[in-house]
């Protein structure tokens, strides 16, 4: 994200009020599952497995099961679909291959740096280097230039080295302008949209930005989730702010937005902006080709770059077969969204409807749920034509 993006938020978003939120939330998907079943009358068994992880267990008024959530699977995602997303190389070769707009990467091994430098300074623009399979932003820069490309690629080398995933291999993408969104979809329907805010601060005038950044740290304090997400005055964060003609004595003008990195995660102090109801259709629909083109997914978080909200031309960052919960129920600014409460009625629905079983639960919006299901998988049917013509040349 770029100073222009966060000044086109602060100017865009309709909300002032941050959200304030319990200190004992609970945030890991599973337990929220389970939390949300209990306080709502729903048959349920809660177990750990041989793998560690917890299981939350929707069960039938007779006790037995209808669907199992456990990290880092939803029941109704195949496990292929799970091993394309974690791909981001191949997860984008299904997307381009059904027509779905997204980014165009080069892999590269971790000792091919020359190579992949000598082939990035033909972009036009920026350049993002990532890991090929880890997750939570770990390891992604953003707006790279040919003289920070050593820099950046050997930090995220060594991300790579210490984690213990397989595929020791670098993603190099031309930077696509614009900021990113997050699209939740459960079981065929958009949940959530929301955008990450980097760290930042808002000037008032008289104050240095390492005050305005422990001023913000306190504000935080105060939220059950944020608070577990403060910003940590880094060498990075240092870094940036220099090049952007900034330091931590810096005294920011009055309501001046103050960008502290260019990378939009929570555990660097970003924030959440929840935009359902801001962004255009063409972003939503996007998302879900974007699900719809990976075979046997039917939920997943989204992660799509956008220049604005009425934008028409998004492109497709990645996928991410489990996304969490927490940022789409505890949003900074915003309303929270009830993902989970869709999931359970969808799991609910569709088990009545497959098994032709009474399981003991009314669902009020169950036509709606059924609509859901049928476009997505009419959905799903278009992209894999695309991908079969495709496949064909």
């Amino acid at each position: 994200m770029k100073s222009s993006d966060l000044e086109y938020l602060f100017k865009n978003i309709p909300y002032t009020e941050k959200n304030i939120y319990p200190e004992d939330i609970v945030i890991e998907n599973v337990a929220m599952y389970k939390d949300y079943m209990k306080d709502n009358g729903y048959h349920y068994e809660y177990e750990k497995l041989e793998t560690g992880f917890m299981s939350a267990n929707l069960l039938r008024h007779d006790k037995t099961k209808i669907a199992r959530v456990k990290n880092p699977y939803y029941p109704t995602n195949s496990r292929l679909s799970f091993s394309i997303a974690r791909n981001k190389f191949e997860a984008e070769k299904y997307l381009r291959a059904a027509g779905v707009p997204t980014t165009n990467s080069k892999k590269y091994a971790l000792d091919q740096k020359e190579k992949a430098k000598k082939e990035a300074a033909s972009f036009e623009g920026g350049i993002v280097i990532k890991p090929l399979n880890l997750a939570l932003s770990q390891g992604v820069y953003s707006n790279v230039t040919i003289d920070t490309f050593d820099h950046y690629w050997n930090l995220c080398s060594n991300i790579i080295r210490k984690n213990k995933r397989k595929g020791k291999h670098i993603l190099v993408q031309e930077y696509i302008e614009g900021f990113e969104a997050r699209v939740t979809i459960l079981e065929g329907k958009v949940v959530s949209v929301m955008t990450r805010l980097p760290g930042n601060v808002t000037g008032d005038g008289k104050s240095t930005i390492e005050e305005l950044i422990d001023e913000k740290n306190e504000q935080k304090k105060q939220c059950g989730f944020m608070s577990k997400y403060p910003i940590k005055k880094t060498k990075v964060i240092e870094a940036f702010l220099e090049k952007s003609g900034y330091n931590y004595n810096s005294i920011p003008e009055k309501d001046e937005h103050v960008l502290l990195l260019s990378v939009s995660n929570l555990i660097n102090g970003g924030e959440i902006v929840d935009v359902s109801d801001l962004v255009s259709e063409e972003i939503k629909e996007t998302a879900l080709d974007a699900l719809a083109a990976l075979p046997g997914m039917n939920c997943g978080g989204i992660d799509i770059m956008i220049k604005g909200f009425d934008d028409i031309t998004p492109k497709i960052i990645e996928i991410n077969a489990f996304p969490l919960l927490s940022v789409t129920r505890y949003p900074t600014y915003g309303n929270p969204s009830k993902a989970i409460e869709y999931f359970i009625d969808a799991a609910i629905v569709r088990d009545q409807y497959l098994n032709n079983i009474d399981n003991g639960y009314e669902i009020e919006n169950k036509d709606e749920i059924l609509s859901n299901y049928f476009n997505f998988f009419e959905r799903k049917q278009r992209l894999a034509v695309n991908q079969f013509m495709e496949n064909l040349k």
